[in-house]
């Protein structure tokens, strides 16, 4: 496999969705090969309405969407977002957007309403979002669509992280000062 073959392999893994039946349990484990229902019966015929689900960073979600905009299949990939039955995107407003992330975060936000169900994780609260769009017009687009017709849970707590550090002797108290 040479570089380029390597390269695209990997954008084609962010984007990749999977068949997920209601309340199926999905593994990886040997029984049914990757991805398969552990406890299905051979006697039982597949769901007939499978979701697809996508779960991807912001981020990679946002490089996938720039690809596009450099090989001319910005479209393509718009469209393959807004298909997904329930786009899960980790890490939403974790740093300012470009213009153009501004824009293309809009855009899944855009095609998605009303049709499509997402679920973000943030660690901002979405008011704290207005500042991290460059284009003021297109944060309000981006917000009313979502604040408005969502579900928020907030949760509060500390970090799973540093208790998985390795040789941390200290946690670490809300706000990052140690106990």
């Amino acid at each position: 496999m040479d570089k380029h073959d390597a390269g695209q392999q990997s954008r084609n893994s962010c984007l990749n969705t999977w068949r997920a039946g209601c309340g199926g349990s999905r593994t990886s484990g040997s029984e049914g090969g990757p991805g398969k229902p552990t406890s299905r019966k051979a006697d039982r015929a597949p769901r007939p309405d499978p979701y697809t689900v996508l779960f991807a960073k912001t981020s990679r979600v946002l490089a996938e969407l720039a690809g596009g905009r450099a090989d001319g299949s910005w479209e393509q990939r718009l469209r393959r977002l807004a298909r997904i039955d329930l786009l899960i995107l980790d890490d939403v407003a974790l740093r300012p957007f470009s213009a153009s992330q501004g824009d293309d975060f809009y855009e899944p936000v855009s095609e998605r309403a009303g049709r499509g169900s997402f679920i973000l994780t943030a660690n901002r609260s979405p008011k704290d979002w207005y500042e991290l769009f460059p284009n003021a017009v297109v944060a309000e687009g981006v917000l009313d669509r979502l604040v408005n017709s969502s579900f928020h849970v907030h949760m509060e707590g500390k970090s799973y992280r540093p208790r998985r550090r390795p040789g941390q002797t200290q946690r670490l108290a809300k706000g990052g000062a140690t106990e």
